[in-house]
């Protein structure tokens, strides 16, 4: 996950460029003071700070001292904004953004860690970058009608943010990417009809299960809890959250958004439509009980991170040659490169707990076999030979006996199909 931890970094270094100049954040114990043509006032008896006035609020951001010493999301947090408020940022307990503000700006209230409540005034139209992330007991937030614009990571973070309400409204709205991302208790959310954008990884949180879509939206459409850009070829984001073990890509799809199933913990199969010819970024990070996956030959690249933390990932049905396989760039991707992979639309592949065995002599070790169906079925219906009986016997369950010094190899097939196999090296000691 280091290259998205980057592009957070990298954003907030061109925002520290541009506004080092232009806004002066006054981090004294003073009470109230200026934020770019607003005011802004902090009560520390009841723990509110107000934002006041007329026009928009400054952008704030920090210095990135060391950005190769960012290895986890909960590094970016490390570090409190340069706002005028930061001697109060765990003070804080309410935010009221009064009327004639038109804007929050970028990380104005991040890190406030025990802010509970939070008032926007109707003249905000745009919600900055960070601007609430790692407010950790923000529980929900109602967002104006007329805002048109949510921007990257704003709830970032925001553990236990359990709904969200955007107003149905006319003036079109733009949800940025990762705007929720880590949002761990979202369970469910609603698009409104005047959406029409959604930036990808949006709705990266572990337990939502429930994506609706208002039936006036003209852009999107969510269908079983899958989100799609009207015309089901562009799938957006998959319900992490969703219980269903095995999904199959509607055949419309030709493109999923990054970091479409990231997340979906619950998956243990996926089969890409036969269209679609990139595995983008992140697409299926943290699939942790992922076992299968159907590729088809159309597919010419797998971006980095693809299977980040897919660790149980074990076969790959690859619809093309293993020459067409190949030609395929996917070198920064482990958990692939480590799978079993089935060429030529195949239907199935035996897969091993190991794939070489040492045993000394009148010992015995444990070999065990699996076949992988295409469909997600797994079955441990093998069949198990020796090449040779003077150096190793094996039994119907896969118990291996060393008989003398030297090398042979056991054969491991499908009961259903002896064409299908795969072989164990077994070295005798």
């Amino acid at each position: 996950m280091k290259k998205m931890i980057s592009i957070i970094l990298s954003v907030l270094m061109m925002v520290s460029a541009f506004y080092v100049a232009t806004v002066s954040a006054d981090t004294t114990n003073e009470k109230s003071g200026n934020s770019l043509n607003c005011k802004w006032s902090f009560n520390d008896k009841n723990g509110t700070l107000t934002i006041s006035g007329n026009g928009k609020m400054a952008d704030y951001s920090y210095d990135v001292d060391d950005p190769d010493g960012y290895d986890d999301y909960d590094d970016v947090f490390k570090v409190t904004p340069n706002t005028p408020w930061k001697n109060y940022v765990t003070k804080i307990k309410t935010v009221v953004v009064e009327n004639g503000v038109k804007n929050i700006g970028n990380l104005a209230f991040m890190n406030c860690t025990n802010l509970a409540t939070v008032k926007i005034a109707g003249s905000v139209s745009s919600v900055g970058f960070l601007s609430f992330a790692n407010c950790r007991k923000l529980t929900n937030i109602s967002l104006p009608k007329n805002l048109t614009s949510i921007q990257s990571f704003a709830f970032m973070n925001c553990k236990i943010l359990s709904k969200v309400t955007i107003p149905n409204s006319n003036v079109k709205m733009n949800i940025d990417s990762n705007v929720f991302f880590g949002c761990s208790s979202l369970k469910s959310f609603y698009i409104p009809k005047q959406v029409y954008r959604i930036g990808d990884g949006a709705f990266s949180c572990p337990n939502l299960t429930k994506i609706t879509v208002d039936k006036n939206n003209k852009y999107f459409v969510s269908v079983n809890d899958v989100l799609y850009k009207a015309g089901k070829k562009y799938l957006i984001q998959y319900a992490p959250g969703k219980k269903n073990t095995r999904f199959i890509i509607p055949s419309t799809v030709n493109r999923m958004d990054v970091a479409s199933f990231m997340y979906c913990k619950n998956l243990k199969s996926v089969t890409l439509s036969k269209s679609i010819k990139w595995i983008e970024q992140n697409n299926f990070a943290y699939c942790t009980n992922l076992e299968t996956i159907v590729i088809p030959k159309s597919v010419t690249v797998v971006s980095s991170e693809s299977f980040y933390k897919c660790n149980k990932l074990r076969v790959v049905f690859y619809d093309g040659s293993k020459k067409q396989w190949a030609k395929i760039d996917k070198s920064t991707e482990i958990n692939l490169l480590k799978a079993t992979v089935a060429y030529n639309s195949a239907k199935s592949a035996v897969v091993l707990n190991s794939k070489s065995l040492t045993v000394k002599k009148g010992k015995t070790v444990q070999l065990k076999g699996y076949v992988y169906y295409r469909n997600g079925k797994v079955s441990k219906s093998v069949k198990y030979k020796t090449s040779n009986l003077k150096i190793a016997t094996v039994n119907s369950k896969g118990k291996v006996i060393g008989k003398k010094k030297g090398t042979c190899y056991v054969t491991v097939s499908a009961k259903s199909n002896s064409k299908v196999y795969t072989k164990c090296k077994v070295v005798v000691k």
